[in-house]
């Protein structure tokens, strides 16, 4: 039964979704979008006071939802939490892919090492820990869907944030990758790349006034997108009209890369 935060979003009763990166904008309105759907969700993210009010407010508004504290650069930790999907609710359909950061800009050069190793850990390695403590528990459903997160920083360059771009990027390429291994288990996996989302890494990464209206303005909607708008194409997504679908990258931009 779809709850009452429910929205546009297809009916996604009887599924059961673990979404990753949760705490805030992106990842947590997705699992309010989920939950309001119809799944159970596990909210897994490394704040835990943030994920507990993220779980009250589905509760609340009638939806099903567990807290599940993860650092997705630890594979024991994330393979936690879809043990606590399988253990609570009996197995897993939905697999969302949606932690990830950025760090102050620097030019190529003067990138700190550091700065370029955690990067790749979080916003890679961490997809693909998702994805291989996930897709043992999905098979078993004979079907689901992962949905991964990337960025237009996937499909373009920008200056100042090159391992993030090049960790958005290589994304995408194990996503399609991972499309064509899991199509024959009637797994479905995609991208979704968002452009310029009222969220921390953005918010932090153009903190100039005068660059973030520059920036904005290459968007040709002409404003910034809401993470409720990524949430709400994630569930379509991960849902039976979307059954078609695999290797997809959908960009969410405001029409960023159209030009």
């Amino acid at each position: 039964m779809k709850s009452a935060i429910s929205g546009t979003s297809p009916a996604l009763d009887g599924k059961v979704a673990v979404v990753f990166g949760t705490s805030v904008g992106i990842g947590a309105a997705t699992a309010q979008i989920l939950a309001g759907a119809g799944a159970k969700v596990v909210a897994a993210s490394r704040n835990i006071a943030a994920l507990d009010e993220l779980v009250k407010t589905i509760r609340a508004s009638g939806g099903a939802a567990l807290a599940a504290e993860v650092d997705v650069q630890n594979f024991a930790q994330v393979q936690a939490a879809v043990d606590l999907a399988v253990s609570e609710w009996g197995g897993l359909d939905i697999l969302v892919n949606n932690a990830g950061i950025n760090v102050a800009p620097h030019p190529i050069d003067e990138i700190p090492e550091e700065d370029y190793d955690r990067i790749l850990n979080v916003n890679l390695k961490g997809v693909w820990n998702g994805m291989r403590a996930g897709v043992p528990a999905i098979r078993k459903r004979k079907g689901g869907s992962v949905i991964n997160v990337s960025s237009v920083g996937g499909l373009v360059g920008a200056p100042g944030i090159a391992p993030y771009c090049a960790s958005k990027h290589a994304v995408i390429g194990l996503s399609k990758s991972a499309a064509l291994d899991l199509a024959p288990a009637g797994i479905r996996v995609n991208v979704v790349a968002p452009g310029a989302v009222d969220t921390a890494i953005f918010n932090d990464w153009q903190k100039d006034d005068k660059a973030r209206e520059q920036f904005i303005a290459l968007h040709p909607l002409g404003r910034v997108g809401q993470p409720r708008e990524i949430g709400e194409a994630i569930a379509w997504l991960a849902s039976d009209g979307a059954a078609y679908i695999t290797g997809a990258v959908l960009p969410i931009d405001g029409g960023y890369i159209i030009p």
